[in-house]
């Protein structure tokens, strides 16, 4: 049988939060472990060796995990007098 981690497991053995492998999967950095009937990952030896490898690739371009930013309405920081 096959050696199997979940996230957190596997976020712990690679020494990163659990939530840099999900954003490798959620952004198609590496392709996704399989689940469980819970909708767990599951990582195997070789999707922990394909984090790595990704991960060693962010930290060189130091890319991070973020949500698509919202632009802020544009103020020119002056006051506008209203009467």
């Amino acid at each position: 049988m096959l050696d199997f981690k979940l996230t957190t497991e596997a976020a712990r053995e690679l020494g990163v939060p659990p939530n840099s492998l999900l954003c490798l999967v959620y952004q198609g950095r590496m392709a996704a472990p399989p689940r469980d009937s819970s909708g767990r990952y599951l990582w195997r030896p070789s999707d922990l060796e394909g984090a790595r490898k990704a991960l060693q690739t962010d930290r060189r371009k130091r890319s991070r995990c973020q949500a698509p930013a919202q632009s802020a309405p544009q103020t020119s920081g002056q006051a506008v007098a209203r009467g």
